[in-house]
């Protein structure tokens, strides 16, 4: 059957693989687009975690100051 298809309608067979290199191309697009959002969504998890980091690095510092001042408040006091 695929022997008459091929000599009588060539064209059929045109059709069917240019649909099929539409569609596998479709998929690849979509592939790295999925891939390339997921990079990009790491990236952009990446700089809020260190946006969080230096955020209670920075609060951290600010405690212990705040408690070495008042530390030295008390011993003047005393």
């Amino acid at each position: 059957a695929y022997d008459f298809l091929l000599r009588h309608r060539p064209s059929f067979f045109r059709i069917i693989g240019t649909l099929e290199e539409s569609y596998l191309k479709g998929i690849r697009e979509v592939i790295l687009g999925r891939f390339e959002a997921i990079s990009e969504l790491q990236r952009c998890q990446s700089m809020e975690m260190e946006s969080v980091r230096q955020e209670a690095e920075d609060s951290t510092a600010a405690e212990e100051l705040e408690d070495n001042c008042f530390s030295r408040d008390v011993q003047v006091l005393v």
